[in-house]
């Protein structure tokens, strides 16, 4: 339930003191503050989430916190700019990632092309592997099911030497694809399945695994459960791509074509936005991974 008004909210200092306590307490309690405000920035409440970004010492803690703010900008495109332009002049890293988050779900869905030649020219100046690889995948929200518009963009960078750029194209272009099923992207992910680095080719096993989640039983669907086998069985791949191919295949195999809207009055698709955004973010946190269900 998003609270209206933060100031006079108990909540947040339940969740302040909380954070203090222990370590997956403070993580789980960081990201609640997000999901309790998503898409009710205040300054008020920026600040104060802001100050135990900086008070805390764990860098888990620290990262869910950074997700929590971007949460509170969710469709908030003007109050984001005001804040990206502030964060990212900054010099830590943290609050420069945390900028391009909060652009990523101000702007989702929206197809800005602004937006996108900003993350771009990130990509190629910024010297931070977590930032390129957070733009990427933000251009994937802003281009959510619009991959005929940015596939050239998503497969130009496909060649790139650094893995963290391939890694974020591959969950981009699971993005920007959706539910459409666009072989050309699927294509260009299956060859990211053979990458020379085992954490590219696990998202690319977890990318496809995305694309076919919610497709009834298909021609397309049992191609990619037999690719996702074939893989599996190969010894060659590490315990990371290992992982992918097992996630995409649950995703596949025993969640796909089976998920319903619970209730007609909830914003199906606000909930998958906010889900895939968690979900993706299972890198910095593993109990992220159920949120895809969302």
């Amino acid at each position: 339930k998003k609270i209206r008004d933060p100031k006079k909210s108990y909540s947040f200092n339940l969740i302040k003191n909380a954070i203090s306590s222990d370590l997956i307490s403070g993580v789980a309690f960081g990201l609640s503050i997000g999901l309790i405000f998503l898409g009710s920035f205040s300054f008020f409440l920026l600040k104060k989430i802001s100050t135990l970004l900086h008070e805390t010492e764990h860098e888990k803690i620290e990262k869910t916190l950074v997700l929590s703010i971007a949460l509170l900008f969710y469709k908030k495109k003007e109050q984001s700019s005001i804040i990206f332009n502030k964060f990212f002049r900054e010099k830590d890293p943290i609050l420069r990632y945390s900028s391009i988050l909060i652009q990523t779900l101000a702007y989702a869905e929206t197809g800005n092309f602004q937006i996108v030649r900003k993350f771009l020219k990130i990509i190629a100046n910024d010297s931070n592997n977590e930032i390129k690889k957070a733009s990427l995948i933000g251009i994937g929200f802003i281009f959510y099911s619009k991959f005929e518009i940015i596939k050239k963009i998503f497969k130009q960078l496909t060649g790139n030497y650094n893995p963290f750029i391939r890694y974020g194209v591959c969950f981009g272009i699971a993005l920007s694809i959706g539910r459409k099923k666009h072989k050309e992207g699927i294509e260009v992910l299956k060859k990211l399945t053979e990458d020379p680095v085992d954490f590219v080719r696990s998202a690319a096993f977890i990318s496809l695994g995305m694309i076919f989640f919610q497709q009834k039983d298909s021609y397309e669907k049992n191609k990619i459960k037999k690719f996702l086998k074939q893989n599996l069985k190969n010894k060659d791949n590490s315990n990371f791509s290992r992982f992918g191919i097992i996630i995409g295949f649950s995703f596949v195999e025993f969640i796909g074509g089976r998920r319903k809207i619970q209730n007609k009055n909830i914003n199906f698709k606000e909930e998958k936005i906010i889900g895939a955004f968690l979900f993706i973010q299972h890198w910095s946190w593993l109990p992220l991974l159920p949120f895809i269900l969302i």
